[in-house]
């Protein structure tokens, strides 16, 4: 019987212990699941706001993106409608054109520069072929039959080949340098500055070429026919917005001309703006008047304050000179002004009258000064004694002054 009721007590003990351990570990449970949900929160949060800044970060990288790629191909697309008119112009294919504008950069030699310098290179060899005159008689006649070179042969080239052709000729001839240039700035100017490029043969010229080509500087003909429908495409943009633009000036016109009609007649006579402005410019003499009578009030303002200002200081000064003479009438009180007036008079004696310390008032600067108005002092103070001597004491005081 005694061991049922042990063991009945052992596990109800037991059993609430149990219980409270489980509903321990279910608090701290809640607790921790709950501490763990708002950290999720908070890490959602952050994580949604760095999406945002994200997200917002790569849109403007994106639209960044997009007008420099726009730039980059409406730029392009004009160099190509340049390098397609400058080619015409140079009697040269454009792929030529940009390999020898490659070469000619490194002697400072631009393409629209070159592109010149080959016109005038076309425009000497016809003027010859035509007329049998020009630039280059004096090269057909002195140069080009020793080395058996003909009119014929610069007939059917490009602008580049015809001078190549021609650079060739003069170095095969066995010119100086001083002649080649004579002969070359007589077919164009500034054309002796590719002369480096067009020794031997060109060599320079084509090496510098086939580099840019490799490097893709080279706009082949493919490149460039897409880079002028790009253009044409940007162009009827242009007419688009040119065409809108019209049509809503079109649109707005009336109601401009309606206002501008109302606002005219508002402004003649019998409008409201007209009477409006009749009235304002008749009345400018009386609101000049009412001006002036202001500022005559504010100035006479002022004025009333400054005598009553002035009037004041002057009653102070007299009350000042009344409480002078009461303290002379008395003993004390002329001793006191005696005293002070030579303090005055011995501090005015002038502007040296400190000395360093430690030295004879002699020895000071500005006792000179002060020895010199000493009279000046004495004549004071006797002046001030023979005042105060009808007062008491008065008289033995200006006796007693010093000679």
């Amino acid at each position: 019987m005694a061991e049922k009721r042990v063991s009945v007590r052992l596990a109800a003990v037991g059993g609430r212990q149990v219980r409270a351990e489980l509903e321990g570990v279910g608090e701290s449970g809640a607790k921790g699941f709950g501490r763990l949900s708002r950290e999720m929160d908070l890490a959602n949060t952050r994580l949604a706001a760095f999406a945002r800044r994200a997200s917002l970060a790569l849109g403007a990288a994106a639209a960044a993106a997009t007008a420099s790629l726009g730039l980059i191909v409406r730029s392009t697309a004009e160099s190509a409608a340049q390098i397609r008119q400058f080619a015409q112009v140079a009697n040269a294919t454009p792929e030529a054109l940009q390999r020898w504008s490659a070469g000619a950069r490194t002697v400072g030699v631009e393409q629209e520069k070159l592109a010149d310098i080959l016109k005038d290179v076309n425009d000497r060899v016809g003027d010859f072929l035509q007329t049998g005159g020009g630039p280059m008689a004096d090269f057909f006649e002195n140069v080009a039959p020793r080395v058996g070179v003909t009119a014929d042969q610069f007939a059917r080239l490009s602008g580049p080949e015809a001078l190549q052709l021609f650079v060739d000729t003069l170095e095969r001839a066995g010119l100086s340098q001083q002649e080649m240039t004579f002969y070359l700035e007589a077919m164009a100017s500034d054309a002796t500055r590719l002369l480096p490029l067009l020794r031997n043969g060109g060599a320079e010229m084509a090496r510098l070429g086939d580099q840019a080509s490799d490097l893709g500087a080279v706009l082949d003909g493919d490149a460039l026919e897409a880079l002028r429908r790009t253009q044409l495409a940007l162009g009827t943009i242009s007419v688009v917005f040119d065409g809108l633009r019209n049509r809503i000036a079109v649109a707005v016109a009336p109601t401009i001309e309606a206002l501008a009609n109302t606002f005219v007649a508002l402004a003649t006579d019998g409008g409201i703006l007209r009477s409006a402005i009749d009235g304002l410019i008749g009345n400018l003499g009386r609101l000049a008047s009412y001006a002036a009578t202001f500022a005559a009030v504010m100035a006479g303002r002022w004025v009333a304050g400054l005598a009553a200002a002035a009037l004041s200081v002057r009653g102070l000064a007299t009350a000042l000179v009344f409480l002078r003479g009461a303290l002379i009438r008395t003993g004390i009180g002329a001793l006191i002004v005696g005293a002070g007036e030579l303090v005055y008079q011995l501090a005015a004696c002038g502007p040296g009258r400190r000395g360093g310390r430690g030295r004879p008032a002699s020895r000071r600067p500005g006792a000179r000064g002060l020895v010199a108005h000493r009279p000046v002092a004495r004549r004071r103070l006797r002046q001030y004694g023979g005042r105060m001597g009808g007062a008491e004491g008065g008289g033995a005081l200006g006796s007693r002054a010093p000679s």
